[in-house]
């Protein structure tokens, strides 16, 4: 069973996913927006304390670990948070299970599946985190951020860096190949563009501003914020535009 844990309240359950090499912990700076809310917050497989069983790593397995949690849980219903690679998984969810998830909220993440060019840099890394996942960590974590505000950042860099080494290269890499071959959501974004919200990072070096915006004008999400300032990691760049975000969405629920 997945590690997490619960924050009791009032509601639809809200289930927080976190991103790439990171663990439930992201989701400390944000949990103030969500106050009084029942807020279920895992650690992914492989990732923080949940298991790995050397399966792939991939986006459908990650969100039918999920609904198993919660039909373990005996929720039916919920809402779903995910930080990039957690809202691909989200996004897998919704479409693999329209029935139970409630609402979605991408956060820095996208409906997309990986460029060609992207699928490249996906097998350089998976090449390269086998080679040297210590290397591989520290370049990786740190390029993240906004490029003109990373060394403002130096300390929760290393704090980081420092729970992704935990992480098993292998699993690493399995994820870096999950994201690759993930589905395209696109489709599933449009035909449900009444219950997915978007937030972004205007300096997001992963997912840039431009490729977001022609994304929501694509799609139509039901609420687009854009955070100044922010590369890829909002919640610790600027934790006041993510909660802005939670506490709108969480407004706008049904």
């Amino acid at each position: 069973m997945l590690h997490f844990f619960r924050q009791n309240g009032a509601g639809t359950p809200i289930l927080l996913l976190h991103g790439f090499m990171e663990n439930n912990a992201m989701w400390m700076p944000l949990l103030p927006a969500l106050k009084g809310r029942d807020v279920i917050v895992p650690d992914l497989p492989g990732h923080g304390s949940s298991p790995w069983d050397n399966s792939l790593l991939s986006m459908r397995f990650a969100a039918n670990e999920l609904v198993k949690l919660m039909a373990d849980l005996k929720i039916d219903n919920f809402h779903v948070v995910g930080h990039s690679m957690g809202g691909y998984i989200a996004m897998e969810m919704l479409s693999q299970h329209p029935e139970r998830v409630a609402d979605v909220a991408l956060f820095q993440s996208t409906s997309s599946n990986d460029s060609v060019e992207r699928i490249t840099m996906r097998n350089r890394a998976i090449s390269a985190v086998l080679e040297n996942k210590k290397l591989y960590i520290r370049g990786m974590i740190s390029a993240l951020f906004s490029p003109g505000r990373r060394m403002l950042y130096d300390a929760d860099i290393e704090n980081l860096i420092a729970h992704a080494a935990e992480m098993k290269a292998e699993s690493i890499a399995s994820a870096l190949t999950g994201m690759r071959d993930r589905n395209n959501h696109l489709e599933t974004a449009k035909k449900n563009r009444n219950r997915v919200s978007l937030f972004t990072g205007a300096d997001d070096p992963r997912l840039s501003l431009n490729e977001m915006l022609l994304e929501h004008e694509s799609i139509g999400y039901k609420m687009l914020l854009v955070a100044p300032k922010c590369g890829h990691m909002a919640h610790i760049e600027g934790p006041i535009w993510g909660q802005s975000f939670l506490k709108l969405w969480t407004n706008d629920l049904s």
